[in-house]
């Protein structure tokens, strides 16, 4: 065995216990039909999966290791792994999202449409962003990010606080999700900053705050970087913070950990990984998929228990699958780069509101990162996890009023 044999091998053992990988037959058949696998390759991936080298995989099947080496290596021409640790990774990352044998909760969504208060805008660089507005257009504007699961549409109770003092919401969709452009796979958080201050422009927006959400921290950073000039307060809703993956918290849910570890080590495997999550999303259904994907927050869960909560949750989740989860596969790799030094560049007066249970980057983390930022001020919600706009909207908002009344420092 060569070294790099080895440390592959090292490697995928610390994946799959840390992920606890049982991955049900369903998920099996979602690989089988995403790929077109045969019935030999579906079996040889079952038994890779327990554990099984060449040789052994032989002695069960009763056939040659020449003839199994020829079934692997079609195996991974087809899913697009390199290596046994890359078909591996792509396997552990059906783990998490494996469904219970109820078919009936199962749902197949249709095609996307735009849904009827959206607009669609092309920019001067020709590319289009689809958006809509909530609140008057006089209002003083914050232009909202949204995440890849979550942000996009917010309850009543948030948005109709920020209306009444004042605000209007502008949600542009990000490159790669609904109707907007696709996205470039080489695009950094810069280049959608460029868009987002394009639409700006566009929409006249002359001076605006910005809230980020989850993965799209980094890109309201950006935004706030290259319109500094504009851009008057800015705040992240449990915003990934510019922290290298073994800074990342243990209590994350498996589903994001399986998602992050392919962005960092294989991400090439991202659009592998993708496509088998929104085959497994639909087989599930919206609702068991949200709370495999938050499973280790009790205040997300009982967001995903919220019937009004889940409405909203599906509505991303539908832009998230317009382009085939394209805007997913770009994300996580661009968050997992070094954005260290647009965060250093930030000098926007910026607020990080986290919550204080089982996520990404634990309480204590985010806040001694912000405490050495010079014009960032952290606020932790300690019974909130993620989604804090669903869990906690009234003081969500009022956070917001009142670190965007403040204006300039």
């Amino acid at each position: 065995m060569t070294a790099g044999r080895a440390a592959d091998t090292g490697e995928t053992l610390v994946l799959l216990k840390g992920l606890d990988l049982s991955v049900s037959p369903a998920a099996f058949d979602a690989l089988a039909q995403v790929y077109e696998l045969t019935e030999a390759e579906t079996l040889i991936a079952e038994l890779t999966a327990d554990g099984l080298n060449a040789a052994e995989i032989a002695g069960r099947r009763r056939t040659s290791v020449e003839t199994v080496r020829t079934q692997i290596k079609s195996l991974r021409e087809k899913t697009g792994a390199r290596t046994q640790m890359d078909l591996l990774r792509t396997i552990a990352g059906l783990a998490p999202l494996s469904p219970a044998a109820d078919a009936g909760r199962r749902a197949r969504p249709g095609a996307y449409g735009m849904p009827r208060r959206h607009a669609l805008v092309e920019l001067p660089n020709g590319r289009r962003i689809e958006y809509t507005r909530i609140g008057p257009a006089d209002g003083r504007p914050i232009m909202v990010l949204h995440a890849v699961l979550f942000g996009f549409a917010w309850p009543e109770a948030l948005t109709r606080r920020l209306n009444d003092a004042g605000f209007t919401l502008w949600l542009p969709v990000r490159s790669g999700y609904g109707m907007s452009s696709a996205a470039n796979p080489s695009a950094s958080f810069d280049d959608d900053a460029a868009d987002l201050a394009e639409f700006a422009d566009v929409m006249g927006l002359d001076e605006y705050c910005v809230v980020g959400q989850g993965v799209s921290a980094g890109a309201a950073v950006a935004l706030s970087v290259r319109h500094h000039n504009r851009v008057a307060g800015m705040a992240n809703l449990a915003g990934y913070l510019p922290m290298g993956v073994d800074d990342f918290h243990a209590d994350m849910s498996n589903w994001q950990r399986t998602v992050l570890h392919v962005a960092r080590v294989a991400p090439r495997l991202m659009k592998t990984t993708s496509l088998i999550a929104s085959r497994m999303m639909r087989m599930i259904g919206p609702q068991e998929f949200f709370a495999k994907t938050f499973s280790n927050s009790a205040a997300d869960m009982a967001v995903t228990r919220d019937p009004e909560a889940l409405r909203l949750l599906d509505a991303n989740l539908q832009l998230l699958q317009a382009q085939q989860l394209g805007g997913l596969i770009n994300d996580f790799p661009r968050v997992m780069a070094d954005w260290q030094t647009q965060w250093e560049q930030l000098r926007t007066p910026a607020l990080q509101i986290h919550g204080g249970q089982k996520q990404v980057f634990a309480p204590d983390q985010a806040s001694a990162l912000c405490a050495r930022h010079p014009t960032m001020r952290f606020e932790s919600i300690a019974d909130g996890g993620q989604m804090l706009a669903y869990s906690h909207p009234e003081r969500v908002a009022d956070l917001l009023i009142e670190h965007f009344s403040r204006g300039r420092h």
